[in-house]
């Protein structure tokens, strides 16, 4: 039989073994982003850099894939019961060049616009909803309207403990070749640290992730005003061409 002793040692064992998985078991959609908003809302400012790789099918059907870089910014201010927000990011077939595409999305505390720019085509617009939202509160609703989210495994990002939320499109959409996004969320302080978009054979396609995360530091307002582009002129109709006028006989041959 057994001696009280390692019956003891037996314990301890156990519970040491057991109360990780209890907590694993635990962590449930509900749970992590009832943390992740708790320790959110302790935040009162954000400012990072936005890096990322993708490998983009111009057409669904396609064989071959596009490489585009990624890179841009965020920032994120809550002040005097009013929040701003700022994301910026352009897409270009490498760094350092003029990108191919932006996206300009944010808030000036009053209004969230969205602005996008493909190839110098600039259109830009007022929204209820921002598609890129920079604050948990607006992610975790845009995920949950659009996502059926699932929970998987911890993992480390650089040197951060991460929640790890698995979300598959509620309703599917061909020119969309996602199977299932991937949101890294940090333990500590709730901030997203990373966003990973799967292909249909269940390969990394898009990958951004935000570094040099400094939280709680002054960000001015005037950071988050909003100026839309002037609208380029339209052109001048081309005046309409004389109408060609009749000519009448000379007065010799009307006698005739």
């Amino acid at each position: 039989m057994m001696n009280k002793r390692n019956m003891v040692w037996v314990i301890i064992v156990a519970v040491a073994v057991w109360v990780p998985l209890q907590a694993l078991a635990q962590d449930t959609v509900e749970s992590i982003q009832k943390d992740v908003l708790a320790k959110w809302g302790k935040l009162n400012s954000l400012t990072a850099l936005i890096s990322g790789t993708g490998d983009i099918k111009i057409n669904p059907e396609s064989t071959t894939a596009l490489h585009v870089v990624a890179s841009g910014s965020i920032d994120y201010l809550k002040k005097d019961s009013q929040t701003f927000s700022r994301i910026e990011l352009g897409a270009g077939l490498a760094a350092g060049v003029k990108p191919m595409a932006r996206v300009l999305a944010g808030s000036d505390g009053a209004a969230a616009y969205y602005e996008t720019e493909v190839f110098g085509k600039v259109e830009s617009k007022t929204v209820d909803q921002l598609p890129i939202p920079a604050d948990a509160n607006g992610l975790f609703s845009l995920m949950n309207q659009h996502l059926t989210l699932s929970v998987m495994p911890s993992e480390k990002v650089e040197d951060r403990d991460a929640y790890v939320l698995a979300g598959v499109m509620k309703t599917p959409e061909r020119d969309v070749p996602v199977s299932k996004i991937l949101a890294y969320f940090d333990k500590e302080t709730g901030v997203i640290l990373k966003v990973v978009a799967l292909n249909l054979e269940g390969q990394p396609m898009a990958t951004l992730a935000l570094q040099k995360i400094s939280m709680n530091v002054p960000i001015p307002e005037e950071r988050f005003r909003y100026i839309p582009p002037t609208p380029a002129p339209k052109a001048e109709p081309a005046p309409a061409a004389p109408a060609a006028q009749e000519t009448k006989p000379a007065a010799a041959e009307q006698k005739k």
